[in-house]
């Protein structure tokens, strides 16, 4: 069970010390939020405000996505699956809050699978409090290791170009999550961050959280070459 604080005990966020609201949080929220600040160098951008019917990101909007991907034939086979590709939407490549509430589930995000999932997201929805930030704070201390991880993440995209690049090592639901990214604009404004000048507090614990990131990785990459 969570510890709850007064007022006094939750306003003890320091980025120099700990960046991270005493909140509970959804560790899904800190990933997409995390994409975001390796993606923008430790940025967090404003998203431009957004007017009229658009707003709000709803199933049916991403659905729609790739119902004119079809019509464009660079799918096939979605609007003849009507049911499996809600499915699949819902059970891969979404996180919502109040799943399974008919009345007031609501999209939060794409799921944190590829870098550039941030980029699909009803920001409300998506809060990590600064937990994000911290956990980037511990990845500089070793730029390699943070480098590595942005790289991976990003396989399949070009970031220079915001197209798909050809790659037999993604698997589908990382295909699906590019599709519905790679006409999306979301129209960000760059803003400041002091992030990227702040050490981790405890430097020894930030090594071995990077060595151990940088283990997974090698772990993963050498999944990947065997799976092929």
């Amino acid at each position: 069970m969570a510890i709850k604080l007064n007022k006094q005990e939750s306003t003890f966020r320091n980025e120099l010390l700990f960046t991270a609201d005493a909140k509970t949080i959804r560790i899904d929220n800190t990933l997409v939020n995390l994409f975001m600040l390796l993606k923008h160098e430790g940025i967090r951008p404003k998203q431009r405000t957004r007017r009229g019917d658009n707003v709000f990101i709803e199933l049916d909007k991403l659905k729609n996505i790739f119902q004119k991907l079809e019509e464009n034939n660079e799918l096939e086979g979605f609007n003849e699956n009507p049911e499996a590709v809600e499915l699949w939407l819902r059970t891969n490549l979404v996180n919502m809050v109040n799943r399974g509430n008919s009345e007031k589930e609501k999209v939060s995000s794409l799921r944190p699978i590829h870098l550039e999932s941030y980029r699909v997201r009803n920001v409300p929805n998506t809060r990590d409090y600064f937990t994000a930030d911290q956990v980037y704070l511990m990845l500089g201390q070793n730029p390699i290791v943070k480098e590595e991880l942005r790289n991976f993440l990003a396989e399949g995209w070009d970031k220079t170009t915001n197209t798909l690049l050809p790659s037999k090592e993604l698997d589908v639901d990382s295909l699906g999550i590019l599709y519905l990214i790679k006409n999306v604009n979301p129209g960000f404004l760059e803003s400041n961050t002091t992030l990227n000048k702040i050490k981790p507090l405890l430097e020894k614990q930030a090594e071995l959280f990077c060595d151990d990131v940088r283990r997974l990785l090698v772990t993963c990459c050498a999944f990947r070459i065997n799976s092929f």
